[in-house]
Order: C-alpha cells, then structure tokens, then sequence
C-alpha cells in the first residue's frame, strides 16, 4: 500500500472518518481540523481530489454516513442541534439538500442500500432508550422501519452512550443483519429477510465487540476486539449464528477495524497494531488469515489525528470482475489515506525478505508484497514488493518469478541508482542462485552470488546475499 494526502478543496485541514465507491468515483468525508464544519470531497481514481460547497450546505455539520444506490450518493448528517439533514449527490461533487424534516427523529449512526436501492439508516431513537432503523427510496425523505425488539433498557434519556444503540447494518444474501449494544445484554444482533420486519438475536457468547460487518458469498463476517484486546473474526452464515474464527498468533496486539468482501470473494481487513501502525490483513474463506510482516507505516509516524481516535475504515471500487484491477483506500482520523497497488481476481497476499550485500547494503527485513499469476503462460507466480528501506536514493521495486516447481526465472530489483535483473524465462543458472530443497511459489527461498548492478561503473564490487518468500493462497 502506499500513503496518500488528501488535500482538502477549500484550503481547509481534513480529518477523514469515513469514505465510499459510487459509480463516480470515491466520496471521503470527515470533520474539519479547523472550525466546526464537515468536510466532503470526490475522487474519480485517487490521483485528486474535487468538491463543489459553495452554497455552504456543510457549514456547522458533522456527516454521519453515506452510502450509494442508483438514486445517487446519500449523506446524512446532523447540526449543533442534533437535527438529521440528509443531501444526495450524483457524482459526490455537487450535493442536493433534503427537506428540513427527514422524518429521523434520532441519532444516525450507519446507513447502507439494499439490492433493491432502499437506502436504511439506523442508530438511537429519540430519547435515547430506544433504537430505530428508517427507509427511504430517495435518501432524502425518511420513514421509521418496524420497531426492533429488544433493545429497551434502562438507561438516562437524552441519547447518552449508556443507551442501547444500531453501530452497524448490512445487506447480503440472506437479508439486513444489524448489530447494536443493550444494556445489560451487551452485544446484539437484528435480521430483517424481507427488509422491513425485524428479528432480535441477544449473543451472551460473542466474547468481544464487533467493528464491522461485510456481506460475503456464503453469510456475513464481522470483524473487531475481544477482551484480550486482541483482534477478532465472527462469520455466519444466516446473521442470526455467529462463531468466533480461532485465534491465531495474526490476532494478537492489534485490532481490525474493518472490512471488505473483494470482487474474487476473498476478504480484506485493516487495523491497526498497539503502536498506532496501520496493519492490513487477507484471507480467502474467512478462516485462517495472513497479516501484513510489519505495519504498513513502520516508522511509526501516525496517519490520523492524535486528538482522535484511529478508527481505519475500508472502500473498494469492485472493478476486478470488469476492469483488469480492483482499487482499494482507507482512511483513519486525518489527512493520511491508505492506498493499494491494484488487485486482481486471484491476487494473494505475499511476503518478501530480501538481503543485499555489496555496493548495496540491506540488513534482512520482511517487507509485504502481492502474489499473482505470472502473465507468461507457463503457470508461473509472480512476486512483487516494494523495498523503502533500501540503501538507495529511492525506493526499490522487487520483481521475483517462481515456477509451479519452485525454480525462479526472473529476479529484478530496480531504483533510481541501483539497477539488477537476472533470467528471462528459463531458470537461473544454479551456480549464481542456490534454491532452498522443496521451494514452491507457496514458500521457498534462495541465495545468490555475483549479481550485476548495471548502474555500477567497470570493476565494482558484486552484490550478493540471500530472499525469501510466501505467498497465500
């Protein structure tokens, strides 16, 4: 991934809290670092950033969510008052305010589309002793949905946080699942098959709390902290059972925050670990995941705003089944946002350790990178990672190629200063790379002797020193 700064349009300082994909593009927003207006802006590939608020629709909001249908890009918000405003856009750029009265008489505090283009909106009933969800075909005006059982508390009125309240809601193939907290029971679940009549679920057993929800092909993940403080992973199949995925050495100290069903079916979440690093995790069915080698900022200079809270939140603009790439961005509490290198249907996540010694000198490290299928025709996987702690004027890419047998036909690094490429197509000579017995593209790893650096003048020392890699399947 790489790191991004999102200028804001007006001049203004960004805190980003949430972003989406429409069919125009991405739609980021956030409250303002300076004053008390929200800030909203659009990207059509990431490369830039537009927004169009000069009738000063945002002035004196706080955007809760949005989401995106046919009918356009949904905001909805709230103003000192705690009045809900809703605005529709088409592109994310110019925005359509609602009535004064939505017909929410609560706090907002998700909203998400249905198939069928029903946008949903969900949080705390007014007085804050009760939960609610609301409909509506335009996003502009506002029904309440059928009351949800279940979630009536003691609590002081007034939408204090000691209240029951909806934090997340999400549509799939077997319906809308929402989850919420109650007083007394914790966390809770709601299904709704049809959309409209409602379903309670307590869940005494969950063990943690949940920070996300994603629709997969067979069921619902969800993804967030158990008491231990470590990271956690739930799926069901229907949304009204849930399992917590086994622990695993990946989980511990760090927590997801979100995540996404990619277009191939695999999933993706992010987080971050106990030193504020942005951490990023992958897997292919759920239950056994691969966590990125180190965080994706390692030299540990926060992307968010240190005055709130890192809460990473994930978009993806699913193109993978249309366009050759899937793009994916997430931002986490300030100007910083994440960016992937593009996907594919069928990437995997990857790790590279490389050594350098020579003119070049790189101590061992673990760096992460992507595994693809190798565009050659011969079933080969290829490997490719970026180096930024390489000893160069800038960061180096690293090319590896491994065949289904696990020999390597190609190894390239290459950076501004330092130039090294070896193979095209046909194994390596032995004699200057040494594989490791039973390499594969899954695992393996190789020394290697007498590489050229071809930026080198006549007579400069050889580079040699050792890598290793893994790829996930």
């Amino acid at each position: 991934m790489r790191n991004i700064i999102m200028e804001d349009p007006l001049g203004r300082a960004p805190s980003l809290v949430g972003v989406i994909f429409s069919g125009a593009g991405f739609t980021a927003w956030g409250p303002n670092a300076i004053g008390g207006s929200a800030i909203v802006a659009s990207s059509a590939d990431l490369s830039g950033w537009g927004g169009d608020d000069t009738l000063g629709q945002f002035d004196g909001m706080k955007i809760t969510a949005m989401a995106w249908a046919p009918a356009g890009i949904v905001a909805l918000g709230s103003d000192k008052a705690g009045l809900v405003h809703a605005w529709r856009s088409v592109n994310g750029t110019t925005w359509k305010a609602g009535p004064a009265k939505t017909g929410i008489d609560g706090v907002v505090h998700t909203v998400v589309s249905s198939g069928g283009g029903t946008y949903h909106a969900a949080g705390t009933a007014r007085g804050g002793c009760d939960v609610a969800i609301w409909s509506s075909y335009d996003g502009l005006v506002w029904q309440p949905s059928e009351a949800l059982t279940g979630a009536r508390a003691p609590c002081s009125t007034g939408g204090t946080s000691d209240g029951p309240q909806v934090t997340l809601l999400r549509d799939g193939g077997a319906g809308l699942v929402a989850y919420g907290t109650v007083p007394g029971r914790g966390s809770v679940f709601w299904t709704s098959v049809d959309r409209v009549h409602w379903t309670f679920h307590p869940q005494p057993s969950l063990g943690g709390h949940v920070s996300a929800l994603a629709a997969t092909r067979g069921g619902y993940v969800a993804v967030g902290t158990i008491g231990t403080g470590g990271a956690a992973v739930w799926l069901s199949p229907d949304g009204v059972a849930w399992t917590r995925v086994p622990d695993q050495a990946v989980f511990r100290d760090a927590t997801m925050t979100d995540v996404r069903t990619l277009d191939d079916g695999s999933l993706l979440a992010v987080g971050g670990d106990s030193d504020n690093g942005f951490v990023a995790w992958t897997s292919i069915d759920g239950l056994a995941w691969l966590r990125e080698p180190a965080p994706l900022n390692p030299a540990g200079v926060a992307l968010g705003r240190p005055d709130l809270p890192v809460q990473w939140v994930l978009a993806s603009d699913g193109h993978a089944s249309t366009n050759p790439s899937e793009l994916l961005i997430a931002v986490g509490g300030g100007s910083g946002a994440m960016v992937s290198p593009s996907t594919t249907p069928g990437l995997r996540a990857g790790t590279l350790t490389v050594t350098l010694s020579g003119r070049v000198e790189l101590p061992t490290g673990t760096v992460a990178g992507t595994c693809a299928d190798a565009d050659d025709g011969t079933g080969s996987t290829a490997i490719q990672t970026i180096l930024a702690n390489l000893a160069a004027p800038n960061p180096a890419d690293v090319y590896l190629v491994v065949t289904p047998d696990g020999m390597i036909t190609d190894f390239r690094i290459n950076s501004d200063g330092l130039s090294v490429g070896v193979g095209q197509g046909t194994p390596i000579d032995p004699s200057t790379f040494a594989i490791a017995p039973g390499s594969t593209p899954q695992n393996g790893s190789a020394a290697f002797r007498g590489l050229v650096d071809t930026f080198s003048p006549a007579g400069a020392k050889l580079l040699s020193g050792s890598l290793a890699w893994t790829c996930a399947w």
